[in-house]
């Protein structure tokens, strides 16, 4: 008997070269011919193409989108979903936004003291934007941020401060509810799946590392066939483990062929305070985990949402007034999402709209050594001793980049 991992690895095999190719004829064709496989395996395909027509969206959402204050996965939001009832009936969508912590500060102001708080002083635009939220077809999601924020706890983090802003932010957009006791249950989800903040702590520390190689290698190398293989040689032996996202990500910022990988050097120069050289460092890598936070969010929401909304076919949305914060997902937008559903388990698999990009580069470069079967073992044996060493490895680039930086 042909076993279930057999038939999703099969799927997803032929469906992930489908997209590849982009013949979206073939797409529909080959999700028609296979829907009994993918719809018993329970899973939901997001696919983002130019020419599908634009989803409708909440009016505020749109006006967000369009000030550029709300960012998605997707280059736009002309996207067609695929799961089993889609076929039968045009499905219905979560539109949830998520927030940085700088946005839910903003929210928790005007809860304790309105439109007359310092923090809306001179500023009547982002007191539009916290008005706007409370639109009635926007779901509010506060769990990314306190996911943000365990993350980020350490000696003077103040629990008590962040689980008033917790409930601020459900009084906000359920006056009429149980504040203290929705921002409870939200809380205690988080501290009661602890592994999933290791697993995010743990993916900081490696993008910390991989953030300071690229600064390293960008600034110590003229060329970029150095470069390249300078990160790739890194996160083979440092990281073990190969970082699609930031390897697009680093490409594009050695061949300066894009300006969104600005931020790098609007954030990081020669010339810089070498005191702040950590905290920027620690900034972008933070940057960057936020998008895996938004793909994560398809596997809470399965836990946690009522039936009402989990049902629902879910676009996540982030808010955040980090302009910067744009440069950076733009080089991540996602030509598909697939959710797939294993009992209790959820998985979500991104499919990059350059991802084409991160083959050539592997053939332009002669990387092929780093993708044997024999590396991808030496890789897992690495990995597991390399994750005791993080912190101190961490330590290392940092000083390695302040010597770099004071000779040139």
């Amino acid at each position: 008997m042909i076993s279930r991992d057999y038939i999703l690895n099969e799927f997803l095999l032929n469906f992930l070269s489908l997209i590849e190719e982009g013949d979206l004829k073939k797409i529909f064709y080959y999700l028609e011919r296979t829907f009994s496989i993918w719809a018993s395996l329970g899973m939901e395909i997001y696919l983002w193409d130019q020419n599908f027509k634009q989803l409708e969206i909440p009016p505020t959402i749109e006006k967000l989108l369009r000030e550029n204050y709300i960012y998605t996965l997707f280059p736009s939001l002309n996207l067609y979903f695929f799961n089993k009832k889609s076929f039968i009936s045009p499905p219905k969508y979560d539109f949830s936004i998520s927030m940085d912590s700088n946005i839910a500060r903003y929210i928790h102001e005007y809860v304790l003291y309105g439109k007359e708080s310092i923090f809306f002083k001179g500023s009547k635009e982002k007191l539009d934007i916290v008005l706007s939220l409370k639109d009635e077809d926007i779901n509010f999601d506060s769990l990314l941020y306190i996911i943000e924020n365990e993350i980020k706890s350490h000696t003077n983090y103040d629990e008590e401060k962040f689980f008033e802003t917790l409930v601020s932010l459900e009084k906000f957009k359920n006056p009429n509810e149980n504040p203290e006791k929705e921002a409870l249950e939200n809380f205690n989800f988080i501290k009661k799946n602890p592994e999933s903040i290791q697993i995010f702590k743990l993916q900081l520390k490696s993008l910390k590392l991989i953030v300071s190689a690229i600064v390293y290698a960008k600034w110590k190398f003229s060329k970029k066939e150095e470069r390249v293989r300078y990160l790739m040689n890194f996160m083979h032996s440092r990281i073990g483990a190969f970082y699609e996202r930031e390897f697009l990500l680093a490409i594009n910022y050695f061949e300066n062929s894009r300006v969104e990988t600005n931020f790098f050097e609007e954030k990081i120069q020669p010339n810089i305070n070498l005191k702040k050289l950590t905290y920027r460092i620690e900034n972008l890598a933070s940057d960057l985990l936020l998008i895996r936070f938004i793909e994560y969010l398809h596997q809470y929401r399965e836990k946690r949402y009522k039936p009402h909304i989990k049902n629902l076919s879910f676009i996540p949305f982030f808010l955040s007034f980090d302009k910067n914060l744009k440069k950076i997902m733009e080089n991540y937008h996602c030509k598909a999402i697939i959710v797939i559903r294993n009992h209790n388990e959820v998985n979500v698999i991104p499919v990059f709209l350059e991802k084409k990009k991160i083959f050539k580069a592997i053939e332009k470069y002669s990387l092929e050594e780093f993708f044997t079967q024999k590396a991808k073992i030496d890789k897992t044996k690495r990995k597991q001793f390399l994750e005791k060493s993080y912190d101190k490895f961490f330590e290392e680039e940092i000083n390695k980049i302040k010597e770099l930086f004071r000779d040139l």
